[in-house]
């Protein structure tokens, strides 16, 4: 079993157009771009970690018994208190995990896919995926990593905890697939 933990409490700072995870692009919302790469694929279970838009961002979810909506009440305190709550709430019985952003509607299922099969043969480590020599997102963790993660602090995400680790690399040769959505600049240039 995998389980993804799917950031969606973050604030869009720098989108002028409210919660940019519930803006549409190509007709659908870019959360949903991200959430159907990820239910296409063969996570088990998908912890959907939302903040201050918890509501409309449940009312625009699809019903799927794989999907866990969490809200997280310390939303504010950053990157790192939403990780902690996915962990909190994560099946005990999963190999792994994904650490998953809202905002990369392009990272496709056979990517997500690509990585657990390398994950299953070698399971000790984080998996990481690069691109040319730049580490990126989503990484896969093993169960083990639960406690290193629960250590985090503010808003950061888990790339110390990786660094001081060992971690095995995933490469990809396509750099659209990280590409994130930040600012309406960003949805027209992908238009």
């Amino acid at each position: 079993m995998i389980s993804a933990i799917l950031l969606s409490a973050g604030l869009s700072k720098r989108f002028k157009n409210g919660n940019k995870l519930i803006h549409k692009f190509y007709r659908r919302e870019i959360l949903l771009h991200s959430l159907k790469n990820i239910l296409k694929s063969k996570i088990d279970e998908i912890l959907i970690i939302t903040g201050k838009d918890h509501n409309k961002i449940k009312k625009i979810l699809p019903k799927n018994k794989k999907i866990k909506v969490i809200k997280n009440l310390k939303y504010k305190n950053g990157l790192s208190s939403s990780i902690k709550s996915g962990i909190k709430n994560i099946n005990y019985n999963s190999k792994g995990f994904f650490i998953c952003l809202g905002d990369m509607p392009f990272f496709t299922n056979n990517s997500y896919n690509k990585m657990i099969k390398y994950f299953n043969k070698s399971s000790k480590y984080p998996l990481v995926p690069f691109f040319k020599d730049q580490m990126r997102n989503p990484v896969l963790f093993p169960m083990r990593f639960l406690k290193k993660l629960n250590t985090i602090k503010g808003d950061v995400g888990a790339k110390k905890i990786i660094i001081k680790n060992k971690y095995n690399k995933i490469k990809f040769s396509k750099s659209k697939i990280f590409c994130d959505i930040d600012t309406l600049d960003d949805i027209k240039n992908f238009n």
